[in-house]
């Protein structure tokens, strides 16, 4: 692997905005793990590794951290794009639902920032990207706590990387739009 080459470890990569990310850094040249609740764990498509991991659980993701390590050397590019939407009238949304979501999109990626922080630290290095969503930026008739998830995941990501910087990690948040 070349000094250009990095090895992410993208979360969420089993379809959609992150299987198109994960697949697009194996075609830059970069070593990939992808992750995902549902997919068949060692299994490699399109030159990704996919390791299932949930991250609402802290042994699945730590779990799933550990083999990422054991199958690149290390993770120099985190990419927290994994998450959870839900839509209807918020009076209609039911607090335990909400809980899910807020656990999935914030506090999924804040553990998994846990768990490689330390390894980035270590190397002086590190590129943390989190994936938000215009919708941080107001608040979206009937996807009340969605909006308020991704404004929380974003005002997160501002704090840590201003935290991170002396280390060398640069973080920072993408919105992709609806």
């Amino acid at each position: 692997m070349g000094s250009y080459a990095k090895r992410a470890l993208v979360t969420g990569a089993s379809s959609g905005l992150g299987k198109a990310m994960a697949e697009r850094l194996v075609a830059q040249g970069h070593s990939v793990v992808g992750t995902g609740r549902r997919v068949d764990d060692g299994a490699v498509a399109n030159g990704v590794i996919l390791v299932r991991m949930d991250i609402t659980d802290e042994a699945s993701l730590h779990r799933g951290v550990q083999e990422a390590l054991k199958r690149m050397g290390g993770i120099d590019v985190l990419v927290n794009n994994a998450g959870l939407g839900i839509q209807g009238p918020a009076q209609d949304i039911e607090p335990g639902l909400t809980m899910r979501l807020l656990d999935t999109n914030v506090l999924g990626a804040h553990r998994l920032c846990r768990a490689v922080l330390p390894g980035m630290r270590a190397q002086k290095s590190g590129l943390i990207i989190n994936i938000t969503s215009v919708a941080a930026n107001f608040g979206l008739p009937y996807r009340a706590f969605y909006s308020a998830s991704k404004a929380a995941l974003e005002r997160y990501g501002e704090a840590l990387a201003i935290e991170e910087e002396r280390f060398g990690i640069t973080v920072v948040n993408v919105q992709p739009g609806e």
